[in-house]
């Protein structure tokens, strides 16, 4: 058997390195197409988050026009959405065959929160503990939304921002 000559062996290691090469700027040209389709999506994600803060920002807007934040602090406003939250819960509600109780003790809820709701004065004095994990509360609320509005194929977010715009003109009722 001939022994390779060292020309023929450091053809044969050019030959295997240019190979690598190669194979690592194909590699190289990848990552960077694939940096650049993330590049691409984070922006998108940006502007969407940009969006949707748009969004809740002009919904209380048009809420406060309606003249519900009137007379309450920041605190008490809040406070006062969570007796919203189960009224309209309940109005949700009678558009699903839910079990029995439960139907009933959100008909009880809902009634019970629109009558507090309604009286403004209760809402005094009252407020916040954001101390105690009310952004993740609010979140978990939100995820809920979203996962119901996405089964029922529901753009929520527009649909809310639309329908608090057009009940400024309804005023508080």
């Amino acid at each position: 058997m001939a022994v390779p000559s060292v020309a023929d062996s450091l053809r044969a290691v050019n030959f295997h390195l240019q190979n690598e090469l190669t194979r690592k700027d194909t590699e190289l040209a990848r990552l960077h197409n694939e940096n650049a389709v993330l590049r691409t999506e984070m922006v998108a994600l940006k502007h969407d988050c940009s969006e949707r803060l748009q969004t809740q920002a002009a919904v209380y807007a048009a809420v406060s026009a309606r003249g519900y934040t009137s007379g309450l602090s920041r605190d008490e406003f809040a406070a006062r959405q969570v007796a919203k939250a189960f009224e309209e819960l309940y109005e949700l509600s009678k558009h699903f065959c839910l079990p029995e109780n439960l139907a009933q003790y959100l008909q009880m809820a809902g009634v019970a929160a629109r009558a507090m709701f309604d009286n403004q004065a209760a809402w005094r004095g009252c407020g916040v503990n954001a101390g105690d994990g009310v952004g993740d509360e609010l979140a978990d609320i939100q995820v809920v939304l979203y996962c119901l509005a996405e089964s029922l194929g529901i753009d929520v977010e527009s649909l809310a921002a639309r329908k608090a715009s057009e009940d400024i003109k309804r005023g508080v009722r």
